[in-house]
């Protein structure tokens, strides 16, 4: 598996081991890929798409065999990789509440698979328009079969989306159909920014759709496309990450720079305390890093309050 730059390293990774004549990945998942198949972004004489096919069917022509699923289901030769619920036609999980799931199982090797996000902003950028971001199409637009031709070889793509439509999440697994990256109503720029949109990125055409033709999933899913942020986005808007340490060193170099200033206490005396010791007394409050702050400055003096 490899997500964003990391695919190109997986999908270089399988072209010298093709060179070597050596065996390559069982398996390849390719998540918010920057690579394209697209003529008008490419480099001049290098044919993207037929690279692509190239690797494809190296790694989906002859599927390694061992070891063979039946011998997951064997005592002595499982290794831990399955359990008593296990088969090589079905397994089952627990669901959030515990109760178990059973679906049909798959030997995913021999097969690639593209994971993408029509939200994707990165991919999305005038000069990438990666398949990170717009799927692959059925055709690219001098007219060559891209989708058309790889879906035989065992390529599959799934889309994954903040978005919603009729008021409900996209679902990922569900049956193997074409789906909109862009339904009626939705924004014409990946993150929804018309400004940045116009300036930066490759428009989505309305009612423009990819073969979404990976395995039906039991039960498919509701996707969880936020974790972490700060802020946290919603179907139609972005979230906002919490800066790091690198970002909060170079946010208070900056007179601009806004942040959350908290007045300290008036026992702080602000006229007769320097911000040093303003500092060391405050973060000697306690041992946690995570409570201490990493700068002071003086604000406007109030009546019986610190001026920090």
């Amino acid at each position: 598996m490899g997500h964003s730059q990391g695919t190109l390293i997986a999908l270089l990774a399988q072209a010298l081991l093709m060179d070597k004549g050596q065996r390559c990945a069982d398996t390849l998942i390719l998540v918010d890929s920057p690579y394209s198949v697209l003529p008008k972004v490419t480099p001049k004489d290098h044919d993207t798409l037929a690279t692509l096919i190239g690797i494809v069917s190296a790694v989906t022509q002859t599927p390694h065999a061992q070891p063979p699923l039946s011998a997951l289901r064997d005592i002595k030769t499982y290794g831990g990789r399955s359990g008593p619920r296990w088969s090589p036609t079905q397994g089952s999980r627990p669901d959030k509440i515990g109760n178990h799931t059973v679906f049909p199982e798959r030997d995913n090797r021999g097969k690639v698979y593209v994971y993408f996000c029509p939200d994707d902003t990165t991919v999305a950028l005038d000069d990438v328009q990666g398949i990170g971001t717009y799927g692959v199409p059925d055709a690219t637009p001098d007219g060559r079969p891209a989708m058309t031709a790889l879906q035989s070889l065992g390529f599959y793509q799934r889309l994954w989306t903040k978005r919603q439509r009729d008021g409900e999440p996209v679902l990922v697994g569900k049956s193997p159909q074409p789906e909109f990256i862009r339904a009626p109503g939705e924004h014409r720029y990946p993150g929804a920014s018309m400004l940045i949109g116009v300036a930066s990125q490759a428009p989505i055409a309305k009612g423009q759709e990819r073969l979404i033709n990976a395995e039906a999933l039991t039960p498919p899913h509701a996707p969880q496309m936020f974790g972490g942020e700060a802020i946290q986005g919603s179907p139609t808007t972005a979230g906002l990450d919490k800066p790091d340490e690198v970002a909060k060193s170079i946010a208070l170099g900056k007179d601009a720079a806004t942040f959350l200033w908290i007045r300290m206490p008036v026992e702080y005396d602000a006229p007769n305390t320097t911000q040093q010791e303003a500092l060391a007394r405050f973060n000697g409050l306690t041992e946690d890093p995570e409570d201490h702050t990493r700068a002071v400055r003086k604000g406007a003096a109030r009546t019986r309050t610190s001026s920090f």
